[in-house]
C-alpha cells in the first residue's frame, strides 16, 4: 500500500496508478468537465467541416468570378464584332446608295436617250403616219410640211381668243415643242389639207395621249382644219391600250377629239448607232 505523507507522494501515486488517477479525476471533475475533450474534438471536426465548406464556397466564388470575367470578355469581343459589322453595313449601305444613284442616273440618261430616239424615229416616219391618215380619208399624200416652233408659237397667240377650256394648262407650254407637227396636202387636191400632231415616247403613257389630243385641238381651233392626234412608241402602256385606236379608218370615222391613233415605231430605229 502506498504511503502518502506529502504532496509529492500524491503526485507520484497518481502517476504510478492509472486507476487511481481515473478515480481522482472522477471525484474532482464534473461530468461536464470530463466531456470537454470529446466536445472539443467535435468542435474541431465541425470547424474543419465548416472550413472545408468555406474553402469550397471560396473556390466556387473564384470560379464564378472567372466565369464572369470570361463572359465579360466574350461580351466585349461580341460588342467589338457587332460594331465592326455595323461599320461594314454602313459602308455597304453607302456603296448601295452610290450604286442606286449611278443606276438612277444611267436609267435617266437611258430614258432620255430612248426618248430622243423615239422622237427621231417619229420624225423619220412622219410621212408614213400622214399616209395612213390620208388613205383613211380616201386620198393619198402629195406634200408634207413640218410646222416650226415659231409657227406653233404664233398659233398660240390666236388660240388666246378662242374657247380652249378643255385643254390642260400644261399643253399650252408643250404645244410649240410638239414632237411632230405636220401639215399634209393630199394628192390632186391642193386645197384639201389636214394636220397631224405626234407625241413620241419609247413607252407611250397617258400623258402622251393627252398632250397629243390637246395639241390637235389647238391646231384645229387656230387653223380651222382637221387635225389628228397620233401617239407613237415602241411599247404601249396598259393604261391606254383600250383608249387609243389601232385602225386608222375607224379612228378617222370616229371623229373623237379626245382620241388618238397608235403608231408603233420599229424597234430597230431605237437602237444606238454602231461605233465607227
Amino acid at each position: 500500500m502506498v504511503t502518502i505523507d506529502t504532496s509529492e507522494d500524491i503526485i507520484r501515486a497518481l502517476r504510478e496508478d492509472p486507476q487511481l488517477l481515473h478515480q481522482v479525476r472522477r471525484a474532482i471533475m464534473t461530468d461536464e468537465v470530463l466531456a470537454l475533450p470529446d466536445q472539443f474534438a467535435d468542435m474541431r471536426e465541425t470547424q474543419n467541416a465548416m472550413l472545408q465548406t468555406q474553402n469550397r464556397i471560396l473556390s466556387e466564388l473564384a470560379d464564378t468570378r472567372e466565369t464572369q470575367r470570361s463572359m465579360l470578355e466574350t461580351q466585349r469581343s461580341m460588342l467589338e464584332t457587332q460594331n465592326r459589322m455595323l461599320a461594314e453595313q454602313e459602308e455597304i449601305r453607302r456603296d448601295i446608295r452610290a450604286l442606286h444613284g449611278m443606276f438612277r442616273r444611267q436609267h435617266d440618261d437611258f430614258s432620255n436617250f430612248r426618248g430622243a430616239y423615239a422622237e427621231n424615229a417619229a420624225r423619220k416616219n412622219d410621212r408614213m403616219i400622214a399616209r395612213r391618215i390620208a388613205r383613211a380619208r380616201g386620198h393619198r399624200v402629195r406634200l408634207t410640211e413640218r410646222i416650226s416652233y415659231e409657227e406653233l408659237s404664233a398659233l398660240l397667240l390666236v388660240a388666246e381668243n378662242l374657247d380652249t377650256s378643255s385643254i390642260y394648262e400644261s399643253s399650252w407650254d408643250t404645244f410649240p415643242n410638239a414632237d411632230v407637227a405636220l401639215k399634209v396636202t393630199e394628192r390632186n387636191r391642193a386645197e384639201t389639207q389636214f394636220y397631224i400632231v405626234v407625241e413620241a415616247s419609247y413607252t407611250a403613257e397617258m400623258y402622251d395621249l393627252k398632250r397629243a389630243t390637246d395639241h390637235a385641238k389647238l391646231l384645229r381651233a387656230t387653223t380651222g382644219m382637221e387635225s389628228y392626234a397620233i401617239v407613237a412608241g415602241v411599247r404601249l402602256n396598259e393604261e391606254i391600250q383600250n383608249v387609243v385606236w389601232f385602225d386608222a379608218e375607224d379612228f378617222v370615222k370616229a371623229g373623237n377629239d379626245d382620241a388618238a391613233l397608235w403608231f408603233k415605231l420599229p424597234k430597230a430605229t431605237m437602237d444606238p448607232l454602231e461605233p465607227s
